[in-house]
Parts: structure tokens; sequence; C-alpha cells
């Protein structure tokens, strides 16, 4: 049952193909673009690409702790089997180069070789061997092609949470990216958790016919209703249609949320293999205690991320981040879901805040440093708001936490939060208490007066 519904290394035996989704990946394959692949977080990312690129021998790096381009790169080349020491030598901006060396034999030049491989090699084709080692500035695309040319290595390499990059480390890597596509085979796969379908085009618009993007974020009600009955036939159990209905009502369309109310079913109810023929598992009462399990158990993360978000990096930047968190606390789900708007965010903060609170021209210069205030500063993970950069927009990636947020009392998380008590009343009375505005997806502040209107 584990290998199905649980959390696991490996794909979920239910895993589900979606067609706008892994026909998608499917053709970008074809096509050898460098492909993207993003969305929110557990929503299938991962197991995306493990379904559609089986292969194991794909190099991988996992981007958690890398904070320059240089140890970027060098995470690439010990993927492909290099060891990467510091050199005595020095690139012409006066950092350290560093000795790459393939202890291995493979084929080069038309010769099987062991030892360390050199750049010598590329000079003395007629010998067919090599002396020295590879002495690389990682900051240089052209040294970078090079050692990954001398590697008889698959082309796809694996980047996952690319979103863990400092935003200056995914801009320059962005640049490269042209020139591996166009001066090399060497293909990038690359996973992270942002919304924005154009995110590294942005930042290198060279990139158009040279990536292929791929939103991993949405499912659907009928490919959820997939991967319950998938699990079903797989075990050998049926779920009770109430069980099933209340979930796929309230999961705000995480599979994470239905793959884990299915699994703590099961347990609850003594199911823990594939022998369990004809049992039927949950009610509409267990549903309901499930998902409002699974709701309480974000409470501590959400108080936590509320509280440390909204001080801000600095003093300086409290304001911007107080009432950036003060606007995504008071707005609809359903809105959330669609992301607000830079411009939604700075009319909240007119109609409700101070006139000394931050302004449309403070939000655009800040909001875009969010992701990496969230990784780096308070070290999150997952990271909950990211910033589209394209759109203006500020978009919730952990739908664990719209899911909580969906459950509380606005008004008490708003003033837990520190929100202003005039502010909270003014905006309690004009869009709370209004029949019929917060709470069908209209936006969080106070409805504008008709031009002209006292």
């Amino acid at each position: 049952m584990g290998d199905v519904f649980g959390v696991s290394r490996d794909l979920p035996l239910n895993y589900v193909e979606r067609d706008k989704v892994d026909n998608k990946l499917f053709l970008a394959l074809a096509q050898n673009h460098h492909i993207v692949i993003h969305g929110s977080s557990k929503q299938g990312k991962t197991c995306l690409r493990k379904w559609n690129i089986k292969d194991r021998g794909h190099p991988l790096v996992a981007c958690i702790e890398i904070r320059t381009v240089a140890e970027l790169n060098a995470a690439i080349l010990k993927a492909v089997g290099y060891r990467v020491e510091k050199s005595q030598s020095v690139t012409v901006s006066g950092k350290h180069r560093v000795t790459a060396r393939l202890d291995a034999k493979l084929p080069l030049l038309g010769k099987e070789i062991s030892g360390s491989l050199g750049r010598e090699a590329e000079h003395e084709q007629s010998r067919s061997t090599v002396t020295g080692s590879l002495d690389l500035d990682l900051e240089d695309i052209n040294d970078m092609i090079t050692a990954l040319d001398s590697v008889k290595t698959r082309t796809l390499i694996v980047l996952e949470d690319f979103h863990y990059l400092p935003n200056k480390v995914q801009h320059s890597f962005s640049r490269s990216l042209k020139g591996y596509f166009d001066y090399s085979d060497h293909r990038f796969v690359i996973i992270g958790v942002w919304l924005d379908d154009n995110k590294l085009l942005r930042y290198n618009g060279d990139l158009g016919g040279r990536i292929s993007t791929v939103n991993a974020d949405k499912w659907s009600r009928p490919e959820l209703e997939k991967v319950i009955s998938s699990g079903e036939e797989l075990i050998g159990i049926s779920f009770h249609d109430d069980f099933k209905d209340h979930i796929l009502d309230s999961c705000l369309d995480s599979v994470w949320v239905v793959q884990q109310a299915c699994y703590q079913a099961c347990i609850e109810q003594g199911v823990i293999s594939d022998a369990n023929e004809g049992t039927v598992v949950g009610s509409l009462e267990h549903a309901k205690k499930l998902m409002n399990g699974i709701v309480q158990d974000q409470a501590s993360r959400a108080d936590s991320f509320i509280d440390s978000f909204s001080a801000g990096p600095s003093t300086v930047l409290t304001n911007i981040y107080r009432w950036t968190i003060f606007t995504v606390l008071a707005c609809d789900i359903g809105r959330l879901e669609g992301g607000l708007s830079v411009a939604e965010i700075a009319d909240f903060i007119g109609t409700f805040g101070a006139p000394v609170d931050p302004n449309l021209k403070d939000l655009i210069r800040e909001l875009p440093e969010i992701s990496e205030f969230q990784m780096h500063h308070l070290e999150i993970s997952p990271i909950v708001l990211d910033y589209d950069f394209g759109a203006r927009r500020l978009n919730v990636v952990d739908r664990s936490f719209l899911l909580w947020l969906s459950g509380q009392n606005r008004v008490d998380i708003l003033r837990q939060a520190g929100m202003p008590g005039n502010s909270l009343r003014r905006w309690q009375r004009d869009v709370h208490d209004r029949p019929n505005s917060h709470r069908k997806g209209k936006p969080a502040a106070h409805p504008r007066k008709p031009a002209g209107a006292p």
C-alpha cells in the first residue's frame, strides 16, 4: 500500500499520465530542447520527470545548497564523474581555477584511455594521448563544454530544485543554456517551484526556440479521480463514494493531499497490503476528520512562516513584507489560486494602510526578492510565495498553505499577524462582513467608488 499512496523515492505505482502535461514533456524530449518542468510544490514534478525519462543513467544535480555559478558547474562536473579540486592557477579576474580529473576508462579521440584527462587532448589528436589535467575556469561556458564533451556521458543532465539557486545564479545559468544548445549536444532538464511559464526566457530572451516549458501544476478532477481508482485497483479495495467526493471537493487540486488522505485512511482501517479484496475504506465523517488533520498539521509551519515573513529582511523593509502578507491573508482562496497582481496588493495597502505604507514602486522593487528571502534567510522549504516577473503577480506555490488558510477565521489570523486595529476593523466592515464580497473571489481591497463619487 505504501508503494501506491505512500511517500517514496520511487514512482508511486498509481502514477497517472496527464494528457496536457506528459504529452508536452514527450514532445519536448523529441525536439531535443532544454526542458523546464515547473509548478507548485508537491504537485508531481519529479514524478513526471522520472516517468518520462526512465533511464537512471542521466547525471543529476540537487541545487539545494548551491550558492554560486562556480559551485553549480562544479556539481555538474562531479555528476558526470569528475573529481574537482582547486588549482594553483587563477583566472583573469583573480579567482582560482580548478583541476578536473576523471579516473576512469573511456573512449576519447577514438582510443580508450585511463587516468586524468587534460586540456592538451584537444591539441594532441594525432597522437591520441593525454597529459596533465583539465585546468578549468568554472565560470567559463567554453571550459564547461570542453569538459563535458570529453566524457561519453548522457546528453540529458537533470537539475533538481533549481529554485533554490540565488536569482543571480539562475540568471547567469540561463545565459549559459544558449551556449550549451548552440555549441554542444548537452541538454538540461530543469525542475523548480514557480508558476511563470516564461521565467528563464525572461532571464535570457535568446532561449526562444531553445527551451520547452512544462507546467506540472494543474490536476483536473478526472485525473485526481484516476489517481484514486488506480490505487483502489492495485490494492484491491474501494473507497466510499462520500469519502472520495469530500476529499476531491476540498483538496484544492493537490495531488499530494489526495495521496496523503488515501494513505491515512488505509492505515487507520488496517489496510497495509494488496490482499484486501472487497474492503470498503472510509466514510464522509472519516474524510472530514482526515482533511481537518491535514490542515492542522500545517498550522505550526504556517504560523511560523507568517511571523518570520512579516519581519522582512530588515527593519527598513518590514512594512513591505507585513502588508504583502496581510493582503494574502485577507484574500479569497479562489483569488489566491490565480495569483495577486502587484496593483491589487498596492490597492489593498492604499485602501487599508497608512499614507506612509509601501506604494506600487516599493512593491515592484522588492517583491522579486521574496523567493530568495524565504529560501536563504528564513530557510523555508518549500517556499510559500513566489513572484512572476512578467505578469507582476504574486503566487502562492505551496497548496498546503492554501489548504490551511481555507480553514481559518481571517479576522483572527490578521489580528495575530499584527494588522493595525483600525485597518483590520475597516477591512472587516467593508469587505469581510459584506454579503457575497470576500468569499466569491473578488479582490481583497474595498471596491473602488465610481468616478466622480463623493
